[in-house]
């Protein structure tokens, strides 16, 4: 099962539905979801789909392979929000939370894991930017 939901996940443009960002005092959380249907799976995977998705492994990793194929777009979500920065500084992200309702699976996550990411990705940038330099 997680095999075949991480081949969706790569193969498939998922529409990832974000929801509002949160107002000050929510604690920088932001929660995202997906179709089970998308995923190839019917409503008679349910319980097996809870179940999995209850191993924090899976439940990070799916996750973050999500944020990841769509972080343009979460990014852009929170881009002109005027309490990113402050939620970012205040907490940390440490694992994804995850639940199943009305044919959907939630994923909540801390805003600071986009910092994380937005960071690294410049870090690959400027590292490439700088090889392709000497090499020249």
């Amino acid at each position: 099962m997680f095999l075949k939901m991480i081949n969706a996940v790569i193969r498939r443009r998922l529409e990832a539905w974000l929801y509002p960002y949160p107002e000050v005092g929510e604690d920088g959380d932001m929660t995202f979801s997906v179709a089970v249907r998308e995923l190839g799976f019917t409503d008679r995977d349910l319980d097996a789909l809870k179940d999995m998705l209850q191993v924090r492994f899976y439940c990070d990793f799916i996750a973050e392979t999500l944020l990841r194929r769509n972080v343009g777009h979460f990014m852009a979500h929170v881009a002109e929000q005027k309490w990113y920065e402050l939620d970012v500084r205040l907490a940390a992200h440490q694992h994804y939370g995850v639940g199943i309702d009305q044919g959907r699976i939630f994923f909540i996550f801390h805003v600071s894991r986009l910092a994380e990411i937005a960071n690294e990705e410049i870090h690959e940038v400027l590292k490439c930017q700088s090889q392709n330099k000497s090499w020249n």
